[in-house]
């Protein structure tokens, strides 16, 4: 039988998004808005984890839709594709400001 490797959980993907780890006395991760981006991420993971889920029970001969494994894939690819996508532009925000003169 065929090893089949599951899908990645965001957090894998994604790594430590954490502005903790970054330096200054400013970075603390307290905000509201990194609790939201942190709720996004988790919903990003539990739509992975459903995707695999289907899939794990598809390929095990439980009789799960085709249409359904296909849409919780693709929704899984889209919300992750989009959270990268913020992530990216918070973090060249971020070095924009980090580069401005006071």
């Amino acid at each position: 039988m065929m090893n089949i490797e599951p899908i990645s959980t965001a957090s894998q993907i994604l790594g430590d998004l954490s502005i903790a780890s970054l330096d200054g006395p400013l970075m603390q991760p307290t905000s509201e808005v990194s609790s939201v981006f942190m709720e996004k991420i988790q919903k990003v993971d539990d739509s992975l984890k459903n995707a695999d889920i289907l899939a794990e029970k598809y390929m095990n001969g439980e009789s799960i839709p085709v249409h359904n494994l296909i849409i919780a894939m693709g929704k899984a690819k889209t919300e992750l594709q989009l959270i990268v996508e913020v992530r990216n532009r918070v973090l060249e925000a971020y070095q924009e400001i980090t580069k401005m003169q006071l």
